[in-house]
C-alpha cells in the first residue's frame, strides 16, 4: 500500500515538470499587467515567500482593475505559494476563492487547477477520501477542454490515492 508521503512527494515532483495540455485553451485571460506580475512571480531564484507578494500584488492590481480572471488567477498562485510555505489554512482559503472566480468567468482551465490542488492539499492533509471528491470534479473538465496530460494525470494521482486507502481494485 502507497503511503500518503508517497503521493505527494509524487505530486510534487510530477507537477512541477509538466504541461497543462496537449493543445493550447483558449479561455479568458487576465490583463496584461497582471499576466506580468504572475510572470515575475514565477522566476528563478525567488523564495515562495517573495513569489507570495508578488502573486498578492498582482491580485491588488487585479481587483482595481476589476479583473476577474487575473484574480482569479493571483489567488490560485497565492495559494500555491502559501502551500510551499507550509501556510496550509491560507492555501485552503484562497484556493477556495480562485475556484470560486475561475467558475464565476467559466474559466475551465484555472477551474480544474484548483479543484487538483485542493485534492492534493487535502491528501496532505492526510483526508484523501475528501480529495477524491475534488478529483472526481476535475475530471469532467479536464474531458471538457481536450487536456489530456492534465486527465491522464489526475487518474494516475486518483489510482495512487485509492491505493493507498487499501483499495487497489479501483485504483
Amino acid at each position: 500500500m502507497i503511503q500518503a508521503a508517497t503521493i505527494i512527494a509524487y505530486l510534487i515532483t510530477f507537477n512541477a515538470g509538466g504541461k497543462a495540455q496537449d493543445k493550447p485553451y483558449i479561455g479568458p485571460k487576465p490583463t496584461a499587467e497582471v499576466q506580468k506580475l504572475l510572470n515575475e512571480g514565477w522566476k528563478n531564484g525567488l523564495s515562495w515567500e517573495q513569489r507570495a507578494t508578488i502573486f498578492d500584488r498582482a491580485r491588488l492590481v487585479a481587483i482595481e482593475n476589476k479583473d476577474s480572471c487575473g484574480e482569479g488567477r493571483s489567488l490560485y498562485n497565492l495559494a500555491l505559494a502559501n502551500f510551499n510555505i507550509g501556510d496550509f489554512p491560507k492555501a485552503q482559503e484562497r484556493y477556495y476563492a480562485s475556484l470560486k472566480m475561475a467558475r464565476s468567468v467559466s474559466d475551465k482551465q484555472y477551474e480544474a487547477n484548483s479543484l487538483k490542488e485542493l485534492g492534493f492539499l487535502y491528501v496532505s492533509l492526510g483526508q484523501p477520501t475528501k480529495a477524491l471528491d475534488f478529483y472526481s470534479q476535475e475530471l469532467p473538465i479536464r474531458r471538457e477542454i481536450k487536456d489530456r496530460y492534465g486527465e491522464a494525470f489526475m487518474l494516475d494521482t486518483v489510482g495512487l490515492v485509492y491505493d493507498s486507502l487499501g483499495q487497489p481494485v479501483k485504483a
